[in-house]
């Protein structure tokens, strides 16, 4: 499933404030958590791709 970057920025912005509402975050982790938090959401959207040991197994069976 792609999300386009306007909808993930939203949901990061979403989870972000949910977090910080419950949880003490120093005013200087805040960009962190905002890359780290948007960077595994576009990997998680993202179409996955077989690992280099899933394309080697492939490639051994033909």
């Amino acid at each position: 499933m792609e999300l386009d970057q306007d909808r993930l920025l939203r949901v990061a912005a979403t989870l972000i404030r949910s977090y910080v509402a419950g949880n003490h975050v120093p005013r200087a982790a805040l960009p962190a958590l905002i890359f780290k938090t948007h960077a595994s959401l576009q990997r998680l959207a993202s179409p996955a791709t077989p690992s280099q040991e899933a394309r080697t197994n492939l490639l051994k069976r033909k």
